[in-house]
């Protein structure tokens, strides 16, 4: 007499799955639907151990010839039937197709690839910022400063520029540059005291950062910080970091890349940041420029951004630039104290100082 078993039946194209019952045979089984409709074959050579049953979990079986289904057996007795006739090469977790499995491998290396490529683009970004040809760092730092610089104009009083340009042959002079370094003042409110370098060889000065200096030597220190980023390649490195993982990050979910506002708010790491002040202070030894200017326009910034000493060990942890106290520290150790004499006459810092009394649309030549 044929004896069936209730099981539950996956066809691996429906979701939910269906109550069937199941014969046994030295040949294989047969599952019959409910219905009793278009029952299905599975030969014993096909047969596949999916799942073992173990302890309260049911056995899985599946078939080489239907990829995707499987039999949900609960019976014991059914269970070892099936077993016994199943090819012992086919008795392993494999064989069947799962679609759920097949999601989690797409999903598992979708996340892999996404991870791998967050880690290897810091890795390579100085790399390919030292590779990519000089017009096309040129073009990128133009393009960067024009955008940044939209609606506001270039100052260009014919002294202030001639004073600049003064103070910029004093810091550069021991360097061996391929490329000049080009400044730009570029008249932006109060609020705005910044200075920095974009790929290029370009310096961008907000006029704002003029006002907020009280010597020339202060803006000399910042001046030849910036000039730190543009030797060692920082502006297009950090590019590179954070474009390129801002532009994974948007293929993996969605979302658009400001380029000109990531680089307003991009933070070198604390390495770039390190070795930009060690080339600062380094072009302002050789260029006999004291490093207390440098030193009085941190503590300055400090001050304006009520940053207390006291908070300062706590802050470093939390931002990519090194403390400002440390900072500080840092270029006092390697100052030298000598006699030095003001980087600009009083008559060049005026000059300077008054640089946005002419101003124009902002060109390169």
């Amino acid at each position: 007499m044929t004896q069936y078993y209730a099981c539950r039946f996956f066809d691996g194209k429906q979701l939910q799955p269906v109550f069937v019952q199941v014969e046994v045979t030295a040949y294989g089984i047969t599952i019959v639907p409910s219905d009793n409709e278009n029952p299905v074959h599975w030969t014993a050579s096909q047969l596949q151990l999916m799942e073992p049953a173990i302890e309260n979990r049911p056995g899985v079986v599946g078939s080489k010839s239907m990829m995707g289904a499987r039999l949900i057996i609960t019976d014991n007795d059914l269970y070892q039937q099936i077993l016994a006739i199943i090819p012992k090469s086919n008795i392993k977790h494999s064989g069947v197709q799962h679609p759920w499995r097949k999601i989690s491998i797409l999903v598992l290396s979708t996340i892999l690839l996404i991870f791998g490529l967050l880690w290897i683009i810091p890795i390579i970004a100085p790399t390919l910022a030292r590779t990519i040809p000089a017009s096309w760092d040129d073009s990128l730092g133009q393009y960067l400063i024009k955008d940044i610089s939209e609606h506001h104009e270039e100052c260009i009083d014919p002294k202030g520029v001639k004073a600049l340009q003064t103070l910029t042959n004093k810091l550069t002079q021991s360097l061996k540059l391929d490329k000049p370094i080009d400044i730009k003042v570029i008249q932006m409110g109060k609020d705005n005291i910044n200075a920095f370098a974009v790929p290029g060889n370009h310096i961008v000065i907000f006029s704002s950062l003029l006002d907020f200096a009280d010597t020339p030597d202060e803006v000399a220190g910042v001046l030849a910080h910036e000039m730190g980023h543009a030797i060692e390649h920082h502006p297009t490195q950090g590019l590179i970091r954070k474009v390129g993982i801002d532009l994974i990050l948007a293929g993996a979910f969605g979302s658009s890349v400001d380029y000109a506002s990531v680089f307003l708010h991009l933070k070198y790491s604390r390495n770039d940041e390190q070795q930009a002040d060690d080339i600062a202070i380094k072009l302002l030894n050789e260029s006999n420029i004291d490093t207390k200017g440098f030193v009085k326009f941190f503590e300055k910034l400090a001050n304006e951004h009520n940053i207390l000493t006291e908070h300062e060990e706590i802050l470093q942890y939390f931002s990519d630039h090194p403390g400002l106290m440390d900072r500080i520290q840092h270029i006092q150790s390697k100052s030298k104290d000598e006699k030095y004499e003001p980087s600009l006459s009083t008559q060049d810092w005026q000059a300077l100082k008054g640089i946005c009394q002419k101003t124009a649309p902002l060109e390169f030549k």
